[in-house]
């Protein structure tokens, strides 16, 4: 049984991808521009973990404004991050800062984690690539991961981090760049496990997610409503954060319906959904329906920034609203749930 009480008062959420030499990445972009004059994209998983970081570092020089050219492009290559916004502070910082500094700014996974503060949870959405992959028979649509593969490169960054926090390993001298930095920082909560949970519009990768590991609690990700044209299929995120807090949209036929996404749910033993927030606050008693079925509810969306609609909401029952990237409960913490 999982008690709402349990959880981290507020989750960060980040979207994942894999790159095609295994290193899993955050970025919510499907497509990341080359800087080609043509305006060439690039999907991530067509590019290795070093060209990643090669695009992201030039996004980081075009994007940085006026100054001396040599200065910010050392600084740029130090970092290997684009600068999307200012690090916030370790012990100030809030929840909606370390979303706006972490969930664009070309971090892999791995320095995520140990970026950011351990009191803070961390809600982790497994982008899908597989179905652009599978059906191309071009050089790059051919390079394309085995769900298993693409799994277990997130959930062994997951699980190296918690280790981590617990045992305090010794890093050694081949360990990645990441890992020598964290050698640099000791954590002043070593002692605390970090709260992580998954979430994917796939219903594939939920349930990988689910039987491969016991630990951490699998959301289904639903529109709730018909399937997208394809134009809709690309990551929401952008400048505005009311778009860029939202999941990222997956390939049409993921968008359950929500009775649909209940169902299945309850038969791969998920904890709970993850919904637009607008149809919950057009029928309210579609809330009933999945808390009659003994699941968590985490509603998305723009609705979710008008206090009127939030408030419904919470009254109705939604145990949790994602507002600036940031997942915040508000569950009674009596309330236990099934996993």
């Amino acid at each position: 049984m999982v008690i709402s009480s349990s959880l981290a008062p507020e989750h960060i959420c980040v979207q994942v991808q894999v790159c095609r030499d295994g290193v899993p990445v955050v970025c919510p972009r499907m497509y990341i521009d080359i800087g080609s004059p043509s305006g060439v994209k690039l999907r991530v998983h067509s590019l290795t973990h070093t060209e990643f970081q090669d695009v992201m570092r030039s996004e980081s020089i075009d994007q940085t404004g006026s100054g001396d050219d040599s200065s910010l492009r050392a600084e740029a290559m130090g970092r290997s991050v684009r600068q999307v916004s200012p690090k916030p502070s370790t012990e100030t910082g809030t929840a909606a800062e370390w979303h706006r500094y972490l969930h664009d700014g070309g971090f892999t996974l791995e320095e995520v984690l140990m970026i950011l503060p351990a009191c803070f949870g961390i809600s982790i959405q497994v982008l899908d690539n597989s179905r652009t992959w599978s059906g191309s028979s071009s050089k790059l649509g051919s390079q394309r991961h085995d769900i298993n593969d693409y799994i277990d490169a997130i959930l062994k960054t997951v699980y190296r981090d918690s280790l981590k926090s617990v045992q305090g390993s010794t890093r050694t001298s081949n360990a990645s760049l990441a890992e020598q930095a964290a050698g640099d920082v000791q954590r002043k909560e070593s002692d605390v496990q970090r709260n992580t949970i998954f979430c994917a519009y796939s219903p594939t990768i939920c349930v990988a997610l689910n039987w491969k590991q016991p630990n951490y609690a699998v959301f289904l990700l639903t529109s709730g409503r018909e399937p997208l044209d394809a134009s809709s299929t690309e990551a929401v995120a952008g400048d505005d954060v009311r778009s860029a807090d939202a999941p990222s949209f997956g390939p049409p036929s993921y968008h359950l319906s929500l009775k649909e996404a209940v169902r299945f749910a309850c038969a791969n033993n998920l904890l709970g959904i993850m919904c637009n927030s607008s149809l919950l606050t057009r029928v309210p008693a579609l809330i009933r329906n999945v808390k009659d079925n003994g699941l968590f509810l985490v509603s998305f969306g723009r609705e979710n920034y008008s206090e009127q609609p939030r408030a419904a909401q919470k009254s109705h029952g939604v145990d949790a609203l994602i507002c600036d990237g940031v997942i915040a409960y508000e569950a009674d913490d009596n309330v236990e749930y099934a996993i």
